[in-house]
């Protein structure tokens, strides 16, 4: 394995400036420098020639302007263990580990219908059918926590973290309709 802390990046992608505090800086892995283990339960491990993380995440660092690449891991306290800069050319079984983590990161249920909504103590609760089943789930504080990018489109964040989408709440039956108001 290579010395990570080395590698070469682009000026403008090298993270924190000179000078700045060593828990600035970026870690850039090339792809033989870190392995990812996964343990079949939705959890995934990784290790380099130094050091083993516990539970990874991932997170796509720019997925709007530069999809596919800058992909951060990070521990689930949050906090940033490196960045791949193009994952497409780690190794087919690191890459795939790597996918699968990024599908559970960014697993985004459909909902399809509401069968109720109702607002107390500053929760909204929802009963929902989704593309993956039956859902109930409450939401502190809608206008934190749903989105309205685009006119009719929804993305929610329940108080657990999990997200859900309405991708077009004018396809959605009447009364489906009418229990999204509450939404905003």
């Amino acid at each position: 394995m290579t010395d990570t802390t080395k590698t070469e990046v682009p000026a403008l992608e090298s993270g924190a400036g000179p000078g700045a505090p060593e828990d600035w800086k970026i870690r850039y892995f090339e792809p033989d420098d870190i392995e990812f283990i996964d343990t079949g339960r939705g959890i995934i491990h990784a290790a380099t020639s130094d050091r083993c993380w516990l539970d990874v995440r991932f997170r796509w660092c720019f997925p709007q302007s530069r999809p596919g690449r800058y992909l951060s891991i990070s521990t689930p306290r949050d906090e940033e263990i490196g960045v791949i800069l193009d994952p497409a050319k780690l190794p087919k079984e690191a890459r795939r580990v790597c996918e699968l983590g990024i599908e559970l990161r960014y697993f985004v249920p459909k909902i399809t219908r509401i069968r109720s909504a109702q607002s107390k103590a500053g929760l909204v609760y929802l009963s929902v059918e989704t593309d993956r089943g039956e859902r109930e789930f409450a939401v502190n504080d809608p206008r934190e926590n749903v989105l309205q990018p685009q006119a009719g489109r929804y993305l929610i964040q329940d108080v657990h973290g999990n997200r859900y989408e309405i991708e077009n709440a004018a396809a959605l039956d009447r009364k489906s309709q009418l229990e999204a108001t509450i939404l905003g």
